[in-house]
């Protein structure tokens, strides 16, 4: 240890009868130095730590996929070498989600061309087969933002959305209408029967309904879930809907149900997951309410059943991200999965530490990994390096039952010309 350099004189005059106590004195005194140094750095050590945590969010570092980070516990470890495209190249494609079936093939269901598009992947080979149409374009209808589930009873359930080519365009046509559809594969996704259409919105562009996504409880019955305007022709409001079916998708309830709603703002996306430890459902959903779109999660009751509420009454949700975002990111486009040890993983779209501006034109896919109530959602990675200018959206997870985690993300960053669907491997470290 430095002492400091201190040197005591005796005075002039020095009557050492009258100063016994001299090097009591000196002891006391280069007492007095050392303690007040020893303040000096504990201050300006507290000091330090208190700038280093009121770091600005904006800075705040994710764990991008270059090879470059040493992964830690929680943290997801993304696989370089798995990259790999799976659309046709240079073909827009948007929105993929994949389910693993029972022979642990990848089926996996995407938008392309105003139709909906199934590509399989047979189990160990990594080779994708040619795409087929699951669900074409009619009449002037889209249809778009498809989900894939596998049945309990061996069937596999596609749900998307019809969206009239003219409400797109802001120029709505009577009789098209937005709406909710689903189609069934009884043969692991080799053809598709028995359309129904279960909802409908209204025609023009704000008024539709949008984005439906499905799970199937433990008791049997299959709840979907989507986002609905059509009720809300005087403002611009939206809610989260759920209808249900008892029999596998072959009858659905007449009528929908609002879950989730707040007063003056949107909230859309919705992807269940179910707890097995809760014995309940959490959905992911964004929610606009906070200036800009945020991840949030809302929960059913008791073994997955909803307290339907009025289209007026605002519904509970929690924040998903553990860390606040800044107001002004934009983080859109949630997805929810689960782990096998209970470990629940989201996905979303965003901009934060982006060069351009708060949208989704900017945002690039993030993954976080939350506790077993799908809360608290940290160790946040970015999966696909895509440059400044480019972008990751409408992205998924799908956790196989060996509890790799596949990203999935339709992205330009690759083509340079053309939104195309990409995936990566990764594990949970």
């Amino acid at each position: 240890m430095l002492r400091p350099m201190v040197h005591l004189h005796k005075p002039f005059g020095f009557n050492k009868s009258k100063f016994k106590s001299y090097y009591t004195m000196r002891a006391l005194f280069l007492a007095m130095i050392y303690f007040s140094l020893a303040m000096v750095v504990s201050r300006s050590y507290f000091i330090l730590r208190k700038l280093q945590h009121a770091r600005p969010q904006s800075e705040k570092k994710l764990l991008v996929n270059n090879g470059s980070f040493q992964p830690k516990h929680g943290d997801i470890k993304w696989e370089s070498s798995s990259l790999q495209r799976i659309s046709p190249a240079a073909v827009n494609a948007f929105y993929p989600r994949m389910v693993q079936l029972p022979d642990e093939s990848l089926l996996l269901a995407y938008a392309s061309k105003g139709n909906i598009v199934v590509q399989k992947c047979l189990t160990g080979t990594g080779q994708w087969q040619e795409g087929i149409v699951a669900a074409a374009q009619v009449e002037g209808i889209n249809m778009d933002t498809p989900e894939l589930l596998q049945l309990q009873n061996g069937e596999i359930l596609l749900c998307y959305n019809g969206r009239p080519q003219g409400a797109l365009r802001k120029l709505p046509e009577a009789g098209k209408r937005f709406d909710i559809r689903i189609k069934r594969s009884s043969d692991a996704g080799t053809s598709w029967k028995d359309e129904k259409i279960l909802y409908q919105a209204g025609t023009s562009f704000k008024d539709g309904c949008w984005e439906p996504a499905a799970i199937q409880l433990p008791s049997g019955e299959i709840q979907l879930y989507f986002s609905d305007e059509g009720i809300y022709t005087e403002s611009n409001e939206q809610n989260i809907s759920m209808l249900r079916s008892a029999d596998n998708a072959a009858s659905w309830s007449a009528r929908p149900v609002i879950i989730s709603f707040r007063k003056n703002s949107r909230d859309g996306m919705p992807v269940p997951q179910w707890l097995p430890k809760q014995q309940r459902v959490a959905m992911a959903i964004e929610d606009p309410g906070i200036k800009n779109f945020k991840p949030a999660i809302i929960h059913s009751n008791a073994m997955g059943q909803w307290t339907a509420i009025d289209k007026d009454v605002e519904s509970l949700r929690v924040p998903a991200l553990a860390e606040k975002l800044a107001d002004t990111v934009y983080a859109g486009a949630p997805y929810l999965r689960r782990f096998s040890n209970g470990i629940t993983v989201l996905s979303y779209q965003s901009s934060e530490n982006r060069a351009g501006k708060n949208t989704e034109a900017d945002a690039v896919m993030v993954v976080a990994t939350g506790n077993d109530a799908a809360e608290a959602f940290q160790h946040s990675s970015i999966p696909f390096a895509v440059p400044e200018g480019f972008h990751a959206l409408w992205n998924s997870v799908c956790i196989t039952r060996g509890d790799t985690i596949i990203a999935l993300t339709s992205t330009n960053a690759f083509s340079k010309s053309a939104s195309e669907i990409w995936m990566i491997k990764g594990t949970l470290q």
